[in-house]
């Protein structure tokens, strides 16, 4: 078992503290009105992302198998293609925002195989 006054502990406590101390700040804003709701829905996948990889880390090191957070990145990523391919078509993302060629592109590499091509970056 480490030392919980390690270097790496206390780098990892630090950013921990910063996090929560950013939630603090970004409630007290929620709650004096000051946020739009728009931003609310941004904030929610924002710390959903940070939840569902933490669990992911912790996950991948107890079980000891380092593939563990390589699997949940690629379901992650094709979780996040599912929901923008349905909002899409529901209507619920505007198809004509210029970010939509970004996301068809790195799809269609990913859907072609690509990256077996590719040099490593």
């Amino acid at each position: 078992m480490g030392n919980e006054f390690s270097s790496p502990a206390l780098a990892i406590r630090s950013q921990l503290d910063a996090v929560l101390a950013s939630i603090q700040t970004i409630e007290s804003h929620v709650t004096n009105g000051k946020v739009p709701s728009g931003v609310l829905g941004d904030f929610k996948s924002g710390v959903d992302e940070i939840r569902l990889r933490l669990w992911a880390l912790m996950a991948s090191a107890s079980s000891g198998d380092p593939a563990a957070l390589q699997r949940f990145r690629l379901l992650r990523t094709a979780e996040m293609c599912r929901n923008t391919y349905a909002a899409l078509r529901a209507g619920e993302i505007d198809d004509r925002i210029p970010e939509i060629q970004q996301v068809a592109e790195a799809a269609g590499a990913l859907a072609s195989g690509q990256w077996r091509e590719a040099p490593p970056a």
